[in-house]
């Protein structure tokens, strides 16, 4: 097994209300098992290494990653986001992605200007078409504001919140409107979301493979699953392998949304980048997948 640091430069800047990122830093890895060859991209080695054994494991076998995972369904859809870039950069931003195919779109908020993140969610869903759109405050937002910028925004589709404010104000937004609220799981912890659900303060969980791992990813949505929660399967800024691979397991865990765009804004990767994925084929050997717009 080998292991390098690696460090990815972005296009661009990709703000959200907790900050900039310009480059990510992270580890590439490859190894050989059973015969098979794999390779891994992770923000910690740990899971590079994980991704970069199964993926071995998978293609060792001749199967594709998610049934390595427990199978699932051969095609996923992905969401596009919009950071926090102003109004008029966001619509052409969005019209970009409508015009690339993504049917789903999500909008960070959060800006600490109210009145500039209307503005910016109105600007990308007058941009196309979008069958569902998530709003993402990425805990930035109050409850009053997040209610407030619902009221104001006119959407046909389907919407979400994600994180739009801290878990102590979650139960406010709940009972104030109706619109499924998107957590972290790692900002609930494993362990406690049985006890949260009881509470009624969300309704979809949101798994990440860069925080727990495809492993760990797998054991919290089959757990969500069990207390009645939705899945969603999110990601970071990072390599389109490990995006793949995140493809494979919502599928092995048929999740209710995928935001899985995070390799879309990288200027140079450790694989082979398609940029725009509003669907994957998930093909395998592996975590390979075919990109469908």
């Amino acid at each position: 097994m080998e292991v390098e640091l690696v460090e990815l430069e972005l296009r661009r800047s990709f703000r959200i209300s907790r900050g900039a990122v310009d480059r990510v830093r992270g580890y590439l890895c490859r190894c050989e098992v059973a015969g098979g060859r794999g390779t891994g991209f992770g923000l910690s080695e740990r899971v590079a290494e994980e991704i970069a054994a199964l993926d071995a494991l998978a293609r060792a076998a001749s199967l594709p990653l998610r049934e390595v995972l427990g199978g699932g369904r051969s095609r996923v859809r992905s969401f596009a986001t919009v950071d926090l870039v102003d109004p008029v950069r966001a619509g052409e931003i969005a019209r970009d992605y409508h015009r690339a195919g993504y049917e789903l779109i999500k909008v960070k908020v959060g800006s600490g200007d109210l009145e500039e993140d209307v503005r910016r969610v109105r600007a990308c869903v007058r941009a196309g078409n979008f069958r569902a759109l998530i709003v993402d405050g990425n805990a930035g937002l109050s409850a009053e504001e997040t209610l407030e910028l619902l009221d104001r925004v006119e959407f046909g589709g389907r919407v979400y919140l994600e994180q739009p404010t801290p878990l102590e104000e979650l139960d406010e937004v709940r009972e104030s409107c109706d619109v499924p609220v998107i957590v972290d799981a790692m900002d609930v912890g494993g362990d406690r979301l049985e006890e949260v659900l009881g509470e009624g303060s969300f309704d979809l969980v949101n798994v990440k493979v860069q925080e727990l791992g495809l492993l760990g990813g797998l054991r919290v949505a089959r757990r969500a699953r069990e207390v009645g929660l939705g899945v969603m399967v999110g990601c970071a800024v990072e390599s389109f392998c490990s995006i793949a691979a995140a493809a494979h397991l919502a599928a092995a865990v048929d999740a209710d949304l995928c935001d899985l765009d995070g390799h879309i804004f990288l200027r140079d990767d450790v694989v082979k980048n398609p940029g725009h994925a509003p669907e994957f084929k998930l093909t395998g050997p592996g975590w390979r997948v075919e990109v469908e717009r």
